[in-house]
C-alpha cells in the first residue's frame, strides 16, 4: 500500500518560545503536537490565541514560523477591502497575531465579528502528491507547519497578500489574496506547480473552523453545490490539513443544510489532476461574509462559486436568515484550468429510481503485468439530472499510454452513486489540442446504465461525501489491479468476399494490431456484463513478421479471418484508510491485452456471396477489367461473437471490430473475362461501408 492507506492521528498545536541561539534575533517559535482529546477540545483551543499574544507581548516581538527561520523572519499581514479584514500568514493560511495586542482571522467590518479567530486557530491548507507520497501543510491549530515547507516569497499591501512556498523542493504552492468584484468576498488564487522530475498527482485540502459571533462555538453550518475537482467534504473544522490524514466528520458528510447548532466547520479535498514536470494548475477560492444568508449566496453566485460553505450563528434568525452575519467560503468552477473535454455523459437511474447525483471518475488502467495501482485521471460531480463533464490536459501518463497504443488510450469511466455501480470502457485520442473518441469525433454524451446495487471496487476516492460501503465511511482510497490469469483466444478481425472473375483478393492485418474488442466487467466474478471496448494496437515483431495476410484467386469465395489475442482476467481492489488500511471491495474484468500475430481462416460466409443486387442494391459499385480497389480507412464492421474466451475459469463470448487503417487493408485485383465486377456496401458505398460483400 502507498501512503494513501496510512494515517496519523489528529493533533492540537502547542506554541511556545525559546530564547534565540547565536545568529538569531529575539525569540523563536517552537511548535509541538499532542494527541487531541475531543472532550476537552474547545477549552484548550480557546486559550491558545491569547497565550500566543501573551508570549509575543512579553518580548515585544514579531511572531515567526519555523519556515521563516530558514531565511529572513516574515511577519503575518493584515489586508482589507473595507468590508472584510483578513489576517494572512506567510505560508498562505489565515489566523494571525497582527501585533502584541491584536489577533485576526476573517472579520466582517459592519458587525465587527470575526468568524475564525475565536477558539481553535484551525483554518489552513495542505497539498499531497499521491504518486510519490509527498505532502506539506500550513495551519496554526490543524497540524502546524510541515517541516518540509519553506516560504520563498511573501508580499503584503493594504489590500493584497501574495504567498509562495515550496515543499521539499518538489512542489511550489502560491496563494494570492486580493479583493474580488464583490465587497463581501476576498478572492484567493491558488497555483500549484510540479518542480520535480516525475509526474505528480495532486490533492489540495482546505479546512475552516467556523466560530461565528454572537453565538461562537454554537453555529449552524451548510455545504452546498458541486465542483468538478471535489473529492470529499465534511463538517470537521478541526481536521488535520495533511491530505494523507483520512477525513473525519462531526455528523456532516458531503452536502448538508443548517447542521447544528454546535462547534463545527468545513473541510474540502480537491483533486488538481496529474501534473507533468514543470506543469502547473490553478483554482480560485473565496473567503467572505455578508449581513444575511441571501446576501452571501447572491455574492457567491455573482462570482460563479457553485460549491460553498456557510457559517451562521444560532441567533433566532441565524439558521434561516443568516443575521446578523453569515460567513462563507466558496470555490469557483469556471476558474479551474483543467484542459479539454475528454468525456461527457449521464448516469441513468435504476428502474424506478429518481435523481442520480454524485461523483464520476476516469481511470487509466495500469499496463503492468504485476499488481499495481491505476491512475485517476479526472473527476467530476454530476448535476442533479446525472449529467457530467470530465476535462483533463494531455498529462505525461496519458502521453505515455498513447505512445504504447498507436495514439489511442484505453480508459475506464466509473461511478458508484446511491448504491448503484456504473462502469464503461472508452477509447480516446489527443489530436490538435482536443480529445477525440475512437471514431475521430468530439466526445458525445454517453448514457451509463447501472450494473447492480453493490459497491463498485472503482469507487471514486473520497467523492460524493466520502467512499462508502453501507454506512461505513472511509478516508483516502486507491484502486489496485491484480492480474489473475491470461489465455490466448482466436478472434475474428476481418473477412474477405470475392466476386466472379477475381484475379487476386487480399486481406492484410499488421504490423500493429488495430482492433476494438469488448471488455467484460463483473462484481462477483460470475455474472458478467459487456461494458465498452478496449483498443489493442501493440506492435509485435518487425513489419514483416508481424503482418498477416490472406490472398485468394478463387471466385465466389468468402471467409472470416482470425488472429490470436491474449486476454487477461484482473481483480480490482479498493483500499482505503479508516484510519488503518482496509479492503473496501473487489471487482473483476476481462480485457484483450496483447496481439499474438498468428492467423487462420474462420467460418465460411458463402451464404453472403452474390447477393449485392438483391440485398444491397443501393450501394453497388462496379469495376472494369483489370482494375484494382483498395480500402484502408474508415470504421469496419463489428463481429458480435468474434472470440470465445476462457480465462481463469470464466468463459465469455466477446465482440470485435477492426478499423480499416494503415494497419488493416483489403484489396481486390479484378480479372479480364468480364466487363464489370461487383462489390457492394451494406450501409454505404464500399469506400465507407461497415462491411463489403461481392458478386451480383
Amino acid at each position: 500500500m502507498n501512503q494513501l492507506a496510512l494515517a496519523r492521528p489528529s493533533h492540537d498545536v502547542e506554541v511556545r518560545t525559546r530564547r534565540a541561539s547565536p545568529g538569531e534575533e529575539g525569540f523563536v517559535t517552537i511548535e509541538s503536537f499532542r494527541r487531541r482529546r475531543p472532550a476537552r477540545r474547545r477549552r484548550s483551543h480557546a486559550r491558545a490565541p491569547w497565550l500566543i499574544v501573551a508570549v509575543i507581548a512579553l518580548g515585544g516581538l514579531t511572531l515567526t514560523t519555523g519556515a521563516a527561520t530558514r531565511g529572513a523572519a516574515l511577519s503575518p499581514g493584515e489586508i482589507s477591502n473595507g468590508t472584510l479584514r483578513l489576517g494572512v500568514n506567510p505560508e498562505g493560511h489565515l489566523d494571525v497575531a497582527v501585533d502584541p495586542w491584536s489577533i485576526l482571522g476573517l472579520v466582517y467590518v459592519p458587525t465587527g465579528a470575526d468568524g475564525l479567530i475565536h477558539g481553535c486557530w484551525c483554518e489552513g491548507w495542505g497539498v499531497a502528491d499521491r504518486t510519490s507520497g509527498l505532502s506539506g501543510w500550513a495551519s496554526v491549530g490543524n497540524g502546524g507547519i510541515s517541516p518540509n515547507l519553506a516560504v520563498r516569497a511573501f508580499e503584503v499591501t493594504a489590500g493584497t497578500a501574495d504567498s509562495t512556498v515550496e515543499l521539499g523542493g518538489r512542489l511550489r504552492v502560491r496563494h494570492v489574496f486580493r479583493p474580488s468584484p464583490r465587497p463581501e468576498l476576498y478572492q484567493v488564487d491558488l497555483t500549484v506547480e510540479n518542480l520535480g522530475a516525475t509526474p505528480a498527482d495532486i490533492v489540495y485540502r482546505r479546512a475552516i473552523d467556523w466560530d461565528v459571533p454572537p453565538t461562537r462555538f454554537e453555529e449552524f453550518v451548510t455545504i452546498r453545490g458541486a465542483h468538478p475537482r471535489l473529492l470529499a467534504s465534511t463538517d470537521h473544522g478541526f481536521q488535520d490539513v495533511n491530505p494523507f490524514v483520512p477525513l473525519a466528520n462531526l455528523g456532516g458528510i458531503g452536502t448538508f443544510e443548517d447542521l447544528g447548532p454546535g462547534d463545527r466547520g468545513s473541510v474540502f479535498d480537491f483533486t488538481l489532476g496529474v501534473l507533468a514536470p514543470g506543469e502547473r494548475t490553478t483554482m480560485t477560492m473565496f473567503f467572505g461574509a455578508a449581513a444575511t444568508e441571501a446576501g452571501a449566496v447572491e455574492a457567491l453566485e455573482a462570482v460563479d462559486a457553485e460549491l460553498y460553505s456557510l457559517g451562521q450563528p444560532s441567533t433566532p434568525d441565524g439558521p434561516t436568515l443568516g443575521t446578523p452575519n453569515t460567513f462563507m467560503f466558496g470555490v469557483t468552477d469556471g476558474a479551474v484550468a483543467s484542459g479539454p473535454v475528454i468525456a461527457r455523459g449521464r448516469l441513468m437511474p435504476t428502474r424506478g429510481g429518481g435523481i442520480v447525483n454524485g461523483s464520476v471518475g476516469l481511470y487509466l488502467p495500469s499496463p503492468s503485468d504485476a499488481p499495481s495501482e491505476d491512475t485517476l485521471i479526472a473527476t467530476a460531480t454530476t448535476a442533479s439530472d446525472g449529467t457530467f463533464t470530465l476535462e483533463t490536459p494531455l498529462t505525461s501518463a496519458l502521453a505515455a499510454a498513447a505512445a504504447a497504443t498507436d495514439g489511442q488510450i484505453n480508459l475506464d469511466l466509473v461511478a458508484n452513486v446511491n448504491g448503484s455501480t456504473y462502469h464503461l470502457a472508452i477509447v480516446r485520442a489527443y489530436v490538435g489540442g482536443a480529445w477525440l473518441d475512437e471514431l475521430g469525433n468530439a466526445p458525445t454524451q454517453l448514457a451509463l446504465t447501472p450494473v447492480s446495487g453493490v459497491v463498485n471496487p472503482r469507487l471514486i476516492p473520497n467523492s460524493a461525501g466520502g467512499a462508502t460501503s453501507g454506512s461505513q465511511a472511509y478516508g483516502s482510497c486507491a484502486t489496485y489491479r491484480l492480474p489473475i490469469a491470461s489465455a490466448r483466444a482466436w478472434t475474428t478481425v476481418g473477412e474477405l468476399h470475392t466476386p466472379a472473375d477475381t484475379e487476386l483478393a487480399t486481406f492484410t492485418y499488421g504490423r500493429k494490431a488495430d482492433s476494438y474488442i469488448s471488455k467484460a466487467f463483473s462484481l462477483d466474478g460470475f455474472i458478467w456484463f459487456m461494458k465498452g471496448t478496449v483498443r489493442v494496437a501493440n506492435e509485435t515483431g518487425s513489419s514483416g513478421s508481424a503482418t498477416i495476410a490472406f490472398s485468394t484467386p478463387d471466385d465466389m469465395w468468402a471467409r472470416e479471418i482470425q488472429t490470436e489475442f491474449v486476454y487477461t482476467k484482473y481483480r480490482t481492489e479498493l483500499w482505503c484508510s479508516s484510519p488503518a488500511a482496509v479492503l473496501v471491495s473487489r471487482g473483476y474484468e476481462i480485457r484483450a491485452t496483447e496481439w499474438v500475430g498468428s492467423s487462420r481462416l474462420g467460418a465460411s460466409l458463402g451464404h453472403l456471396v452474390n447477393r449485392c443486387e438483391e440485398d444491397h442494391a443501393t450501394y453497388v459499385a462496379t469495376h472494369p477489367r483489370g482494375m484494382r480497389f483498395t480500402r484502408d480507412d474508415s470504421t469496419y464492421a463489428t463481429f458480435p461473437n468474434a472470440a470465445s474466451v476462457t480465462v481463469g475459469a470464466s468463459t465469455l463470448s466477446l465482440s470485435a471490430r477492426s478499423g480499416m487503417s494503415r494497419w488493416v487493408t483489403v484489396e481486390w485485383l479484378f480479372g479480364t473475362k468480364f466487363a464489370d465486377h461487383v462489390l457492394c456496401g451494406t450501409d454505404a458505398f464500399p469506400p465507407k461501408s461497415s462491411r463489403i460483400f461481392a458478386g451480383r
